[in-house]
């Protein structure tokens, strides 16, 4: 049990079901490529659909317009009906540039019956609300000469 800092009473701490937002994003952008694919009309088609999650772009899908114009979509998703949503900072200045040319898809109730709605140019009609945060980060390193070691003792 840990201390109370202001009472000093003893109190249990309460466990926390850790459930990574990796799970909820990654069913919700499956959710959006099959509603995309199925003939929505909210987002152009365009001549292809580029899956572009792992460049860390600031979104997570293109449509290829033209060789000069894309669309990037940004999907996020929610468990529930509604929820509040983190954007990154890459996000939100990629939104800043791009305009029109950028969709954030929100993806709710993705367990049971998903709605999505589709906001074109965030950046200019949504307000979020800015939170800088310091990372203390801790890294462990081994020398050439430390690998080459072990190497030779194996």
């Amino acid at each position: 049990m840990a201390a109370d800092n202001y009472t000093g009473r003893k109190k249990k701490k309460q466990k926390r079901a850790y459930v990574p937002r990796n799970v909820t994003g990654r069913k919700a952008e499956e959710i959006f490529i099959e509603w995309f694919k199925s003939g929505q009309e909210n987002i152009p088609k365009g001549k292809d659909f580029v899956d572009m999650r792992d460049y860390g772009c600031g979104y997570d899908f293109q449509v290829i317009v033209s060789e000069k114009q894309i669309h990037a979509i940004e999907v996020k998703g929610f468990s529930e009906d509604e929820g509040g949503i983190l954007i990154t900072g890459k996000e939100w200045e990629t939104a800043g540039i791009m305009k029109t040319d950028y969709y954030l898809v929100l993806v709710s109730n993705i367990d049971k019956d998903p709605v999505i709605t589709v906001i074109n140019n965030p950046y200019e009609k949504l307000s979020p609300k800015r939170n800088l945060q310091t990372i203390i980060q801790v890294n462990w390193t081994l020398s050439s000469t430390q690998i080459r070691q072990l190497k030779s003792n194996l």
